[in-house]
């Protein structure tokens, strides 16, 4: 308790991020469907602000479109659909759909629809836009945003120094500048594991430092 006290003294987060592709540059698709146009147009947004942007971009570049439909899905956990006038459930929900499908996060997808003069029906729309979506994606730039998981920790001073090489060694995140001593001459370290390797990673240093380790965080029932 007294190490997570330090850590939280420190301002440190215990945060988790989530493993994705992020969007780096913005990108276009084209479906066409019984004439009806639907021109997707997918664009980096770190914030609801950002990504309403995009949309009025979209809107401006197409002023003619009968409707102007996107989704968006954030790292932030913000996310958002519009039908703009489409039957409900029919526009936004499969381009925020094809967001999840593709695993794409801090972006924005907009789909402007030029009607062609024959309805396509709800089955049809959802096909059409969800479509424009993927097309949209598919050509854009993005990068992997990689899940990890903070791993709070309380060691001796005799052994912060090899904990930081052997989680080099690992492929942990840490930086030794920011250890912290506490009261009772211990150490409090904060490292970031890739979240599929914290398990044995944890089990690594229980062995190495022969349980010289106290693990703040995540809890393991030994704090």
């Amino acid at each position: 308790q007294a190490g997570m006290a330090v850590a939280m003294a420190c301002g440190w987060k215990v945060a988790r991020m989530c493993s994705c592709r992020v969007l780096d540059s913005t990108s276009s698709g084209k479906v066409e469907v019984m004439h009806s146009r639907f021109e997707a147009t997918a664009a980096p947004a770190r914030t609801p602000e950002e990504a309403l942007q995009a949309v009025e971009t979209v809107r401006r570049n197409h002023p003619k479109a009968n409707h102007v439909a996107f989704a968006y899905a954030l790292l932030s956990g913000d996310r958002r659909c519009s039908d703009d006038g489409e039957p409900s459930g029919t526009a936004g929900a499969p381009i925020l759909s094809m967001l999840d499908a593709e695993n794409t996060r801090d972006a924005c997808v907009a789909v402007a629809r030029h009607f062609g003069g024959k309805k396509l029906g709800r089955g049809g729309l959802v096909r059409a836009y969800g479509a424009a979506a993927r097309m949209a994606l598919e050509q854009a730039s993005t990068r992997l945003y990689e899940e990890h998981e903070d791993v709070l920790l309380r060691i001796s001073p005799a052994t912060a120094a090899f904990l930081h090489h052997v989680a080099a060694l690992h492929g942990a995140t840490s930086d030794p500048s920011q250890d912290v001593y506490d009261a009772e001459g211990q150490v409090t370290t904060r490292m970031q594991v890739q979240k599929d390797r914290v398990e044995a990673f944890l089990a690594k240093l229980k062995d190495v430092t022969r349980g010289d380790v106290i693990i703040l965080q995540p809890t393991d029932g030994n704090t």
